[in-house]
């Protein structure tokens, strides 16, 4: 403590900026009761969560209780593990230069069917840990701790994003090309050691093409043949009629069996020619809707294609939303809003043959009967929505 509050008067001056790496090290195995002068990068924590009072005052406490001293925050299990967090995403501030955020922990064993994974965890051990998951798979895990602590885990590429962190997810699914790395924070305040253990039940390989990567845009004619072509089939005489699409209309592939449409004031033109006069109708959407997909190089197939967000309006009339749970797509054809609800907006699975180049992603979908969606990579690349970043 000496050495935090060193650095709060002179905090270019002292060595405490040397002892941040024997922290770093240390601290994944070490409690902070077992360490020295490196442990001031804790009390900095502790000023900055609170004032550098508070913790003058509680130096007074700490000799006859250790540990106990901090035990009375009411809020010290969430204070701590946030603190662990911090040591591996932003850091901790000081009055100067902050103290570096660190991958530095202990790797697990790589997950494995039918094995459980424990991680043993010392009373205020700011326990970082390493799992590295194979790709292109599917494993299904159950949480079995029995003891009291805490673990939140996030990948490696979004550990910056605190919305990220979570506890054990029963389900992941990894990249087609690439391992998925997870960071877990193992934390406990107890008196006691603290196991987080977790069962892997089941893992299996899925069919996966890295080229579906990425954000593509769809190119609007190849759509509108298609459309044409599936109410051609359904035994409508279009007579001249004609659909026509304008704006962009993305699909972004996550690499992990996931992936998400979007439009904003995508328009459908229709031409409705007939003996009483043609009709014209312009038609404004804008939706979010994510499915689940698998690739093998030869047949792409989706399912679970449910809309999140989606509302429409015409050239005379305001957007309005459907994503009431009151209102639901159509299922007979995957398209039609129906009001008659309740129902959860989903449209039905789709699949078909496809060809995947850097720049050119074709798709025959069965229900066009041979008439193919052709995507391409925008001239640039948007910003996708809120919910497909975090989805």
């Amino acid at each position: 403590m000496a050495e935090m509050f060193s650095h709060l008067i002179v905090p270019d001056g002292g060595v405490e900026r040397k002892l941040m790496g024997d922290f770093m090290k240390r601290s994944v195995h070490t409690a902070l009761d077992q360490m020295s002068y490196e442990v001031w990068v804790w009390w900095m924590f502790l000023v900055n969560e609170h004032s550098p009072k508070h913790v003058w005052n509680l130096q007074a406490e700490l000799l006859p209780q250790g540990l106990n001293a901090l035990r009375k925050d009411p809020e010290i299990a969430e204070r701590f593990q946030r603190f662990t967090i911090d040591l591996i995403t932003v850091g901790v501030p000081t009055y100067s230069r902050p103290v570096p955020a660190s991958s530095h922990g202990i790797n697990l064993p790589e997950p494995a069917e039918g094995k459980t994974i424990t991680v043993k965890v010392q009373p205020f051990v700011a326990a970082r840990h390493g799992i590295r998951y194979k790709k292109a798979h599917l494993f299904e895990q159950e949480d079995v701790t029995t003891s009291k602590g805490a673990a939140h885990l996030a990948p490696v590429k979004e550990r910056m994003n605190r919305d990220a962190w979570s506890g054990l997810l029963p389900t992941i699914r990894t990249p087609c090309d690439d391992p998925l790395s997870i960071l877990a924070a193992v934390t406990t305040t107890t008196t006691d050691e603290h196991e987080f253990k977790f069962e892997v039940s089941k893992i299996e390989h899925y069919p996966c093409d890295a080229c579906l990567s990425g954000t593509w845009t769809l190119v609007n004619d190849t759509y509108s043949e298609a459309i044409l072509k599936m109410v051609t089939n359904e035994g409508l005489s279009l007579d001249g009629s004609t659909v026509r699409f304008i704006g962009d209309y993305f699909i972004h592939f996550k690499g992990d069996g996931r992936a998400f449409t979007w439009g904003d004031d995508f328009e459908t033109r229709y031409h409705f020619k007939n003996p009483a006069g043609n009709l014209d109708i312009s038609y404004f959407m804008r939706w979010v809707q994510g499915l689940d997909y698998s690739a093998d190089g030869k047949i792409f197939t989706a399912w679970n294609i449910a809309v999140i967000d989606f509302a429409s309006r015409t050239d005379q009339e305001d957007y309005k939303s459907y994503t009431d749970p009151n209102v639901h797509i159509s299922e007979s054809d995957g398209m039609t809003v129906v009001m008659d609800g309740p129902g959860q907006i989903i449209t039905p699975s789709g699949s078909g043959s496809y060809t995947c180049t850097k720049t050119r992603l074709t798709i025959n979908f069965d229900m066009f009967d041979g008439v193919p969606l052709i995507y391409e990579r925008p001239a640039v690349v948007p910003q996708p929505p809120e919910v497909v970043l975090k989805g």
